[in-house]
């Protein structure tokens, strides 16, 4: 339990538990209050579904370590964090084999929920998909962390990931994964695939007009992993190298990411040689 708080979280993976324009979010372990929260910030619709993101990265990672999801924010030391529009507290509920997590504004429409890692908003087939190959992509980064190896297949990485499927087929997910690599692909053909995810990187990056998004999503992996070598050696890595994440540029500039790490902080930054560039995240929290 005591690895967990310290975690304070995801992944994976980011990865874990976005679309694909607004991935997944990590939080400090540090305990400070990063996120702002209750300060009535003027794109509260954006600051609470960036909320609800880390929520769900911290409750894969706590299933990752407890074997059932969180039933309450406090089983998450989260206890305090609000929806910036309304003030008042996330809601969750988690069981053994699902979690879900809700804006808590008292009328509809609110700022949207998360199902399992899969959000309520601006979802296409998709865009659910891909979603849904960054949480199973953050459980992979968990899994290895845990055992030295990435899950062989869908079977090993276990329920409620195996039965995870693809919103247009219905089909289930090809995972292939070893002691150094996972690579993971959407089961529709090639031609119409929602595309993969090899080793924490979605091959969505080249896609016209896509720069900004898979620099974004670059980074939101960088950060789970920064996470996860956290859990490991109580601290932050001061390289891509020290994660095996060197060679991971910017698909905007082709430049490698900033990042520093101390004992208590990171910070990545997109290398862009330009005002604005893609962001940065300062422990877990993203610019955007």
């Amino acid at each position: 339990m005591r690895s967990f708080t310290v975690i304070g979280t995801l992944i994976l993976l980011i990865l874990s538990t976005a679309c694909t324009t607004t991935g997944d979010g990590i939080t400090s372990p540090t305990g400070t209050d990063l996120l702002n929260t209750g300060k009535g910030l003027d794109n509260s619709v954006d600051e609470c579904r960036t909320i609800m993101m880390i929520i769900s990265s911290q409750a894969v990672i706590f299933y990752a370590c407890n074997g059932t999801y969180p039933n309450t924010l406090e089983e998450l030391d989260l206890a305090g964090i609000v929806c910036p529009g309304c003030g008042l507290p996330h809601q969750m509920v988690g069981t053994d084999t699902d979690f879900f997590v809700t804006c808590p504004i008292p009328s509809l429409p609110n700022h949207g929920s998360m199902l399992n890692g899969v959000s309520s908003w601006n979802q296409t087939f998709v865009d659910e998909c891909r979603a849904t190959m960054r949480t199973i992509a953050s459980q992979c980064v968990i899994f290895y962390a845990i055992n030295g190896t990435y899950p062989a297949d869908m079977e090993e990485l276990g329920e409620p990931y195996s039965e995870m499927t693809c919103p247009e087929c219905g089909e289930h997910y090809n995972l292939k994964g070893d002691t150094e690599h996972f690579a993971l692909d959407c089961p529709l053909p090639p031609v119409i695939s929602h595309g993969s995810i090899v080793d924490g990187i979605v091959s969505w990056i080249g896609e016209p007009g896509n720069g900004q998004d898979a620099c974004r999503a670059n980074m939101r992996t960088i950060a789970s992993q920064c996470v996860i070598f956290y859990a490991l050696n109580s601290r932050y890595p001061k390289t891509l190298e020290e994660m095996g994440m060197a060679g991971v540029v910017c698909p905007g500039c082709c430049l490698d990411y900033q990042l520093i790490g101390t004992e208590t902080d990171f910070y990545i930054g997109c290398p862009l040689p330009s005002d604005p560039s893609h962001g940065f995240i300062d422990n877990g929290i993203s610019s955007w």
